[in-house]
């Protein structure tokens, strides 16, 4: 049978018949080894062989109705998916990077898991935004879901950056700090059913980030740029002229307006809104052997928004 997956219990080796069901697996240690061979559509077979054997028969037996994935780790740990009795929404992030361009965590999740809703905090680059999974379940206590980052629960507030306005207002969220680029997948466990597997807190679902690593082989350098810009089309258009009393006298109040094209004619004002530029420079090298493999990545994201005080920062690493 071709396109059979074979593995080595234990290590990275893996290889995939031909059509012939012929499969090689070079630099396996020791006398013996355990061979794990999966297909869809047949019952997944596990065999001690010799190493060196060149004339080795592995026969699969048909189970008709078995076409779901073979692992998520949308739980605390591996776990066949026909195991887990509640549903797991998977994001490809590798597949979403490589098609379009994404700049922080809450894009790559925005619109690509049903019942799972991304509320911006405001409109300027850098901020967070609030995560919802299948809506708000309380009106007192946190509506956040989990987050897990490899295993390891992670920040997910929007509102746990520094303090960014003149106000004392945090309007960035440590949850976009982690790269979309060094994210292999995303998979988020929905609804109550989560609180059996990661507690009660896990009430508004558990989103579960699975970064990228090494693979082996020679050492493969993936370098990216991106370009663009951020504005604010038509502002003459989307804001209408305001109107309010003021009191010119204490026995007289008169009108006064702001409008747009007026206001940006003033001596010292000048143009309200600007094009910013965005500008992405990443690069990440992975690789390793059967024993040791390694994922290295770093890079800079420089952000400019529509409003001219409103500039972002991000340089972040990663090694696995």
């Amino acid at each position: 049978m071709a396109a059979a997956q074979v593995t080595v219990a234990g290590t990275a080796l893996r290889a995939f018949t031909d059509a012939s069901g012929r499969f090689a697996l070079n630099d396996v240690a020791g006398a013996t080894a355990v061979l794990q061979v999966r297909m869809i559509g047949f019952r997944a077979r596990t065999d001690t062989v010799n190493v060196g054997d060149t004339n080795l028969r592995i026969a699969l037996d048909q189970k008709a109705l078995e076409l779901e994935q073979v692992v998520v780790t949308g739980t605390a740990a591996a776990t066949a998916q026909r195991e887990i009795g509640n549903p797991v929404s998977r994001i490809n992030a590798a597949d979403v990077t490589r098609a379009s361009p994404i700049n922080s965590v809450q894009d790559l999740l925005n619109g690509r898991a049903p019942g799972v809703l991304i509320q911006p905090a405001t409109g300027a680059v850098g901020s967070g935004s609030r995560i919802r999974i299948r809506g708000a379940s309380s009106l007192s206590l946190s509506n956040q879901p989990l987050v897990y980052v490899d295993g390891v629960r992670a920040d997910a507030d929007f509102a746990t950056g520094p303090q960014n306005q003149s106000f004392g207002s945090s309007s960035i969220s440590r949850f976009n700090d982690f790269n979309p680029d060094d994210i292999e997948a995303v998979e988020i466990v929905k609804g109550p059913a989560a609180t059996t597997l990661f507690g009660t807190e896990a009430s508004n679902g558990v989103v579960q980030i699975i970064t990228k690593r090494g693979a082996p082989g020679p050492a493969r350098w993936n370098f990216t740029l991106r370009q663009g810009v951020n504005f604010l089309g038509n502002p003459e258009g989307r804001f209408e002229t305001n109107y309010d009393t003021v009191r010119v006298s204490p026995t007289q109040l008169d009108t006064a307006s702001i409008n747009m094209n007026v206001l940006q004619a003033q001596p010292g004002i000048g143009k309200i809104f600007r094009t910013g530029r965005v500008s992405d420079y990443q690069v990440s090298v992975s690789g390793g052997s059967s024993a040791v493999r390694y994922y290295v990545a770093g890079g800079t994201e420089l952000q400019g928004g529509a409003e001219p005080s409103n500039d972002f920062r991000h340089t972040s690493g990663a090694q696995t």
